[in-house]
This record gives C-alpha cells, structure tokens and sequence, in this order.
C-alpha cells in the first residue's frame, strides 16, 4: 500500500499535499509551505553570492584589460626607439 503521509523527518503524521519539485519529497501543507521558505532564502543567498562573483569577475577582466593594453603599448614604444 501506498504511503500518503508527510515525509517531513520530525515524523509528522499529516497527509501529503504536495511533492517538492526539487527534492521529490512528499510533504503537507504546512511542511511544503516552510520548504519553500528555505528554499527561497538559500536561493537569495546564492544569487548574492553570483552577484558578488560576477562582479568580481568583471573589475578583474578590466584590470586585466587595463594591463594588457598598457603592456602592448608600452611595446610599441619600445619598438618604435629601437
């Protein structure tokens, strides 16, 4: 026979009422309910992190940027005395 109930660990004995997309899990409404609150603010805290990555990523992409054609020219230069 099928198993109906929540599988929330705190052995909750309600009915499922839906299944996590995510995870699979079958969980009632309450349980569902605080699963996506989780779930949202881990979300946040990752696309912060991919935020603060991205830009990251970008100041150093322009330093780099900066480097190489300061470098080049500074080559061209001293082609040019020789």
């Amino acid at each position: 026979m099928t198993n109906y109930r929540c599988e929330e660990p705190c052995l909750c004995t309600n009915f499922q009422s839906a299944i996590c997309l995510h995870c699979n899990r079958r969980l009632c409404f309450q349980h569902i309910t605080d699963h996506n609150q989780i779930l949202s603010v881990n979300i946040q805290k990752l696309s912060n992190e991919l935020n603060i990555t991205y830009q990251h990523l970008k100041e150093d992409t322009e330093k780099n940027r900066m480097l190489y054609h300061d470098t080049l020219t500074s080559l061209t230069q001293w082609r040019t005395e020789q």
